[in-house]
């Protein structure tokens, strides 16, 4: 004789995945509070849910917790160990790792996250990032080109320009600047109305000693993003190593308007 399933089990099966969904979707929208409503919801009842704790995961990191986004990303890769949504989960954490800069420990994460995931061009930006942390420049560059590389199939042309800015800003420290304005110049055609694009695209040219050059792109790059400190900045420092002192103390005064209200911190990593 057959033993009949519980309905209520299977009712209570389905809601939790209904929930994942959700707390997916809610992800995807950056609606990161409401996502760790649904996603707790789901752990009371399936604390071993390595779907679920990368969830809270992203939800955290999205919120800048990205301390408690480790922890739950360590929780849930206690449950499973050998399937493509632990690989998956490892990577995101090593991610986390370089976000708190703990660059040598998110370095070794990732390279055994892609032992198995070669093709994750997130873990290759995210190393390359590790890499540039460590000041292991050269190293870095390689694994932004194999990110760009791979992400050049998918052709998301946000994800390519921030890979092109970080790849850039390795050039500058590497001082190779006919490198760093190719790059550049690569990452503005990808995406000309980001003001990070710009912005590097001007410290490229500083480096290229190209002032005149760098100051536009620096005027772009605050006109794009009024709230833009850094570009502000960069823009009247130039106006006043070239001479022009009464277009730096009006830059330096809108400036200064713009900043009241709109200031923001641009990042690529």
């Amino acid at each position: 004789m057959t033993k009949a399933s519980n309905p209520k089990s299977s009712s209570g099966g389905a809601d939790r995945q209904t929930l994942l969904q959700q707390a997916t979707a809610l992800l995807t929208q950056q609606r990161y509070v409401e996502c760790l409503l649904a996603v707790d919801e789901t752990l009371r009842h399936q604390p071993e849910s390595l779907a679920a704790w990368m969830l809270r995961g992203g939800a955290l990191v999205g919120l800048g917790r990205h301390q408690e986004a480790l922890a739950a990303l360590n929780a849930g890769l206690r449950f499973e160990q050998t399937n493509k949504l632990w690989v998956l989960a490892l990577g995101q954490k090593g991610k986390t790792l370089v976000n708190l800069k703990r660059f040598a420990e998110g370095l070794h994460v990732l390279e055994e996250s892609l032992k198995q995931a070669p093709d994750r061009s997130d873990f290759w930006y995210a190393k390359g990032n590790a890499l540039f942390g460590l000041r292991r420049y050269e190293d870095a560059c390689r694994a932004y080109e194999q990110a760009l590389h791979l992400e050049m199939k998918r052709l998301r042309s946000s994800v390519i320009a921030d890979i092109l800015v970080a790849e850039s800003e390795t050039f500058i420290q590497l001082k190779r600047p006919t490198d760093a304005l190719r790059v550049s110049e690569q990452a503005i055609q990808t995406l000309p109305e980001n003001a990070m694009v710009w912005y590097m695209r001007g410290k490229t040219l500083v480096l290229a000693h190209q002032a005149d050059e760098a100051i536009q792109a620096f005027h772009q790059a605050r006109i794009l993003n009024p709230g833009y400190y850094e570009a502000w900045r960069a823009e009247i420092r130039l106006l006043v190593f070239r001479g022009r002192i009464r277009q730096a103390w009006r830059t330096f005064v809108l400036a200064g308007r713009s900043l009241a209200t709109h200031r923001t911190k641009a990042s690529y990593r």
